[in-house]
């Protein structure tokens, strides 16, 4: 389902993106300008912006908010417990032929 969907916008968008061209290739004489211009209508529309404000709080204990952030990353690496089994499969050198 997941490779359908991916699929289905991988050839939607690579359509946006060739249609004017292939178009121009087909008839020079056919206006474009519609494809070219999708993002003139979100600034065409009459939408206010308003400000809005932010209000941020400083906690007294901002070493709590630290530590907690220092828990999640802290990874342990056991090279002390790690036995690896390359060391204990061992070869004898080749022989030289002269």
């Amino acid at each position: 389902m997941k490779v359908k969907i991916a699929l289905f916008f991988s050839i939607l968008f690579m359509s946006m993106i060739a249609a004017p061209t292939i178009i121009t290739l087909i008839d020079s004489s056919q206006d474009v300008t519609i494809f070219l211009d999708l993002n003139e209508e979100e600034e065409e529309s009459t939408v206010e912006e308003t400000s809005k404000e932010l209000k941020l709080y400083q906690t007294a204990d901002l070493n709590l908010f630290f530590r907690k952030t220092q828990k999640i990353e802290i990874v342990i690496f056991h090279s002390k417990n790690y036995v690896s089994q390359y060391l204990k499969t061992t070869t004898p050198p080749p022989k030289f032929a002269i």
